[in-house]
């Protein structure tokens, strides 16, 4: 057992997959990550044709054999639970960062294993995976798309502190110019709160250049917050599952002109703050409004850092599942906590029988209300 330290990064890389046979952590990372006076760092990698193996990472960027596990199912939560027990007994430290490298979709799942049967770990089996070991501190996806998604973050919400994840494509290249620079502040400054970690990690990826900035949305979150945030977005399920035929056309309007990413099977997960900005710029009905405000407060608060490419306009941090389409019976039966603790799918399962398209005409008239500045270039694109 190693003296303890000031951190311990855990790096899961899952690259079990047929048609990507890449030694990510040789090609990737190797030369960036490395440990230190203050900070420990463990790999565990799995490709596709090779065995698993456990690596301590030196102040030199060598990789130290620890172990050769054979071939291991990378979905399987005791994978993880293992790697995080092995570390926190061996390398103990005051606190522990996991970084995830993998596939990933929201509140679908993480760590797709094709040599297990094309497995994938769950977000529900991910929050049994962490608990065992009471979590970590600092919790990062990698180039894991889709996870700043508040069903995910709600999830593990005892289980970090702070949360860092992407609301759309995640994209390796935007962490992999600033890992060094990530394990140079953990190794150097210790005094460093865990939120201020997290807007400094915001702030490294925001001006780490690559070929997809555009694209980047990436946003670190306060777990501590998010229940407040979850509070609020029932209390708006509830008033509009109650009141659904007076107030689902607005709703519908609000979806429409919202950010969204496309999610699976035709679904799409929508920017929260947004989504609560333009249903605000047309519902009138104060009680709406007022819980419209308080979910664009509470995002605020969880959100503790965010940046986002040109080509991200109405990216604020934090998504959420919204469709009317079938794959919502499995949102339904999937054992999300926060569908659990929240009508938002009861409210969302309503309008399957709702789904006709929002006319051109409405969506339009709500853009030039809430955009009065558009109203001239409109025309002209109209030729009216």
């Amino acid at each position: 057992m190693m003296e303890t330290k000031a951190w311990t990064s855990f790096y899961y890389i899952d690259v079990d997959w047929k048609s990507f046979n890449v030694d990510v952590l040789e090609t990737k990372f190797i030369d960036k990550i490395a440990s230190g006076e203050n900070l420990n760092v463990l790999v565990l990698q799995d490709k596709e044709k090779d065995p698993a193996f456990l690596y301590y990472i030196d102040e030199q960027h060598n990789k130290i054999l620890l172990e050769e596990l054979g071939e291991v199912n990378m979905a399987d939560p005791q994978t993880l639970t293992n790697f995080l027990t092995f570390g926190k007994e061996y390398y103990p430290s005051e606190r522990y960062q996991l970084c995830i490298w993998s596939h990933a979709n929201a509140w679908y799942g993480l760590c797709l294993d094709e040599t297990s049967g094309g497995d994938i770990m769950t977000i529900d089996e991910f929050q049994q995976a962490l608990t065992p070991t009471n979590g970590v501190d600092l919790l990062c996806f990698i180039g894991c798309c889709q996870m700043g998604s508040l069903e995910a973050v709600y999830e593990l919400r005892n289980l970090c502190e702070v949360y860092v994840g992407s609301e759309d494509d995640g994209y390796g290249p935007h962490w992999y110019g600033m890992l060094d620079e990530m394990c140079r502040l953990l190794n150097n400054d210790t005094l460093m709160s865990t939120n201020d970690y997290g807007k400094q990690i915001v702030q490294l990826i925001g001006d780490n250049p690559n070929e997809f900035e555009q694209e980047l949305t990436i946003s670190a979150m306060r777990t501590e917050r998010v229940t407040e945030l979850v509070d609020a977005i029932e209390d708006l399920s509830i008033h509009l599952y109650e009141n659904d035929d007076e107030l689902y056309e607005n709703l519908k309007s609000a979806r429409y002109l919202t950010k969204e990413y496309e999610f699976i099977q035709d679904s799409y997960l929508l920017d929260i703050f947004d989504f609560a900005d333009n249903y605000l710029a047309i519902e009138t009905n104060q009680t709406i409004r007022g819980i419209l405000s308080s979910i664009q407060t509470n995002v605020s608060e969880t959100v503790i850092a965010e940046c986002h490419g040109d080509m991200q306009h109405g990216s604020h941090g934090l998504s959420i599942f919204y469709s009317s389409k079938d794959l919502i019976s499995l949102y339904i039966e999937y054992g999300l906590d926060f569908t659990r603790d929240t009508h938002w799918d009861e409210l969302l399962d309503t309008h399957k029988e709702k789904s006709n398209p929002l006319l051109f005409t409405d969506l339009i008239y709500h853009l030039i209300e809430k955009h009065p500045q558009l109203f001239p270039l409109i025309k002209r694109i109209l030729g009216v």
